[in-house]
């Protein structure tokens, strides 16, 4: 069974992100598996429950009502790490090889960490939801497939061969409890303070900017982010929009903010506990205390009476918040 599920596992990531040797692993884990008589799609998709039942959307800009352009595109992959595995996997990821920071349109990335003690805000998370999570933020969707179809993914995937994507899929089953699920979003009102984020004080790099990972601690933080996801009544994305243009200029004037942007969901389907919600805010912090200490700032009371017109609004169904570590932190010049 674990070698069956292996399999299982490498064919939906060959799928998942477009791989030329994909029709190889179909024809190889349906024989292997002896499953070679049944539609694909019904060998490695999660169990949803009802209320992840639903398509949030197909490949197209944006979902809903929205017709606000998409200013980036973000893409986050989500995994769920075996009981202590966590270093193991961070160090999976802070010794592979990545070009990102060299390709047209890459803007940022992190790999982040849960937070799961829980803040005074935080309604806990859902059932199964993911401990760690890559987030990659492009200029637009053409340069992310551009990186997804190049040299630069299959170097960072085990070098570009066959045997080296067999190796890394294994070495990441051997930490992974589930397989990892994409999520596609766009996104609007992005901003960075480029000089905050100049200014950040890496942690745990070697003489050549690299992190250093044993396998055994986990690895530095560089920065804190936190992330609410919101679950939108019908035909209420452009109100939804509207609303989050009054808040974005006031999170954005205060440079301890190093970035921040409000995602839309495009392009993914329910395999997640978080896929039900189409929007989601994200902002980052040097740290956890910064970000606590300008909660409790001057300015704070009026930003917060507006994120309270959008939480009691009649365009939001249900919030939760999600907080988490920003580690092995890239970014351009110009930020997110």
């Amino acid at each position: 069974m674990l070698r069956a599920a292996v399999w299982m596992a490498m064919l939906e990531v060959a799928f998942t992100y477009n791989l030329p040797s994909s029709l190889f692993f179909r024809r190889q884990v349906l024989t292997k598996c002896n499953l070679a008589h049944m539609p694909l799609h019904r060998h490695f998709r999660p169990r949803l429950t009802p209320a992840m039942s639903q398509s949030i959307s197909t490949e197209r800009q944006g979902v809903g009502t929205a017709t606000r352009e998409r200013e980036r595109y973000v893409v986050f992959n989500r995994f769920q790490t075996r009981d202590g595995a966590g270093a193991k996997f961070e160090k999976r990821w802070a010794d592979r090889k990545s070009s990102l920071k060299q390709m047209e349109g890459f803007r940022l990335f992190s790999l982040l960490r849960r937070i799961d003690d829980d803040a005074s805000d935080s309604k806990g998370y859902p059932e199964d939801f993911q401990d760690y999570m890559s987030m990659t933020v492009w200029e637009n969707k053409e340069n992310f497939d551009s990186w997804r179809k190049g040299y630069a993914f299959k170097e960072a995937h085990g070098g570009g061969s066959l045997g080296g994507f067999l190796s890394a899929m294994i070495g990441s089953m051997m930490v992974l409890r589930t397989s990892p699920t994409p999520a596609m979003w766009d996104g609007l009102f992005p901003k960075a303070s480029t000089k905050q984020l100049a200014a950040l004080a890496l942690q745990g790099r070697d003489e050549h900017g690299k992190v250093v990972a044993d396998g055994k601690a986990k690895i530095p933080t560089d920065c804190f982010m936190t992330m609410d996801f919101y679950q939108l009544k019908d035909q209420s994305d452009d109100k939804f929009e509207q609303l989050w243009s009054q808040i974005s200029p006031q999170l954005q004037e205060d440079d301890r903010c190093l970035a921040s942007i409000l995602l839309r969901r495009a392009g993914s389907k329910a395999t997640r506990p978080d896929d039900a919600f189409t929007y989601a805010s994200c902002s980052f912090w040097p740290s956890e205390a910064v970000w606590k200490e300008w909660k409790e700032s001057e300015g704070r009371p009026l930003l917060s009476s507006l994120e309270e017109q959008i939480s009691s609004s009649a365009a939001v169904e249900n919030r939760f918040t999600s907080r988490w570590e920003g580690t092995l932190l890239l970014s351009a010049p110009n930020g997110i």
